[in-house]
């Protein structure tokens, strides 16, 4: 119905002059043919955007699958180690900090470790008290005195250690000798009074060796000549005694320490201690030795 309203318009449209010369059925047929290529014609242009379509379909689809490849094989090859790496770095970060929240930990560890050291260290209880004495001194059998001379030129040149007089008699005698101290009585010599130097362990620890620094001036000398009386052992519950002795005609003057340092028995390092006294009076720390005119040691000379 549609065609038979389509042909009845182009006949419509034919001018009559024309339609005079020509059969109605030529007419009729002619249309219908041109109809017919018309539809094919149509049909041909149909098919061919059909064509048309799929190969932009399949286009489409083929530049999505090659955008989609690229895109994996990005993420493959790029992304995903980036990322990888990325993780890795963050846990490399991560491990570091937690080596670091270690090492702190370790520290504070061994700080109050160290500081439970301290607490738990043995202490120790040095004593050293200083007298007057007056020579002579007595040795007893098999015994030795211990005398730190107070001779300039020695000192300088000897910085520590004692000067021993040792009793090999079955009898206790007296030092310096008789003509020695006759000299001094007929001399007047204040010299003859010394000091006698106590130091003892009250604690419980066995100490291998003390270290004491005594400051000593050679009249109005400066600096001041620092002397080592090292005293080795000195076990627990027990003393050592020495005697500072001038015998040079100079006045000098000493104090000892506030500390001292020693090793105790099976410990590596040494410890520096408090030196206790007994606080008998303020000048405990001072002592006074007065110009020798005797000498009661000999030995080198004083100048």
């Amino acid at each position: 119905m549609a065609a038979w309203t389509y042909i009845s318009e182009v006949i419509s449209r034919i001018p009559q002059d024309a339609l005079d010369f020509v059969e109605l059925k030529d007419i009729l047929v002619a249309m219908v043919l041109w109809a017919i290529l018309y539809r094919v014609h149509k049909t041909k242009n149909r098919h061919r955007q059909m064509q048309r379509m799929r190969l932009e379909a399949k286009s489409a689809i083929y530049g999505g699958l090659q955008t989609s490849i690229v895109v994996l094989l990005f993420l493959l090859l790029v992304y995903s180690p980036y990322q990888h790496y990325q993780e890795l770095n963050n846990k490399t970060v991560g491990v570091e900090k937690h080596a670091a929240d270690l090492q702190n930990k370790i520290a504070e560890r061994d700080t109050k470790i160290a500081e439970m050291n301290k607490e738990l260290v043995s202490p120790t209880a040095i004593y050293m008290e200083c007298t007057m004495a007056s020579l002579p001194l007595t040795i007893a059998p098999s015994e030795s005195i211990h005398i730190i001379p107070l001779n300039k030129r020695r000192l300088h040149s000897v910085k520590w250690g004692f000067m021993d007089f040792h009793n090999s008699g079955p009898l206790a005698r007296l030092w310096p000798e008789k003509k020695v101290m006759a000299e001094a009585d007929k001399k007047h010599n204040f010299a003859r009074f010394v000091w006698r130097c106590e130091v003892s362990n009250h604690g419980t620890l066995n100490v291998l060796d003390v270290g004491i620094p005594i400051k000593i001036w050679f009249g109005n000398e400066k600096p001041e000549t620092v002397y080592q009386a090292i005293v080795t052992p000195l076990d627990a519950a027990s003393k050592f005694v020495f005697y500072p002795i001038n015998d040079c005609p100079e006045n000098i003057s000493a104090v000892w320490p506030d500390t001292v340092t020693l090793q105790v028995l099976g410990e590596s390092k040494r410890r520096e201690v408090p030196l206790r006294r007994k606080f008998r009076n303020i000048a405990d720390q001072i002592m006074t030795f007065f110009g020798s005119t005797t000498r009661f040691i000999g030995g080198e000379p004083c100048e």
